[in-house]
């Protein structure tokens, strides 16, 4: 099996990975009821990570759990939302939980998930601060 982590065994990446998967199905419901989806992609299945997204008129929102690859083998949580203009995508991202195990994860998902949207709804357009170039997609 492939895995792109260094300080993990196979079966140590297995078993996060299984944890990981509990998870995402648990938020299944939470995460469709505020609109945001859980993309599958050629990452997923050697990534220990979740990255739920929504796009909203012009704003784009990104709640993500992601493995640190540390020989703690803890998990940080992230929030960006962004805003896009014709050529600048102006945009705000925070570390929201930092340095947290898969235990912590698996009992507290969803006030992490809640707490999160609630944060990153609470920033407004003046908010988003930081910016790099944007090419829209045709």
């Amino acid at each position: 099996m492939y895995t792109i982590y260094k300080n993990i065994s196979v079966d140590e990446f297995i078993t996060l990975k299984n944890r990981v998967t509990a998870i995402s199905d648990a938020c299944r419901e939470l995460e469709q009821s505020h609109q945001y989806t859980l993309p599958n992609d050629e990452k997923s299945d050697v990534a220990l990570a979740l990255s739920y997204t929504k796009k909203a008129d012009r704003y784009h929102y990104n709640i993500g759990f992601n493995f640190d690859d540390n020989i703690k083998k803890t998990f940080h949580t992230y929030l960006l939302k962004a805003y896009d203009t014709p050529n600048i995508r102006y945009y705000k991202s925070k570390v929201f939980y930092k340095d947290v195990d898969i235990d912590f994860l698996e009992k507290n998902w969803k006030t992490i998930f809640e707490k999160s949207i609630e944060l990153i709804n609470s920033w407004k357009k003046e908010d988003l601060k930081e910016e790099g170039l944007f090419t829209p997609h045709h």
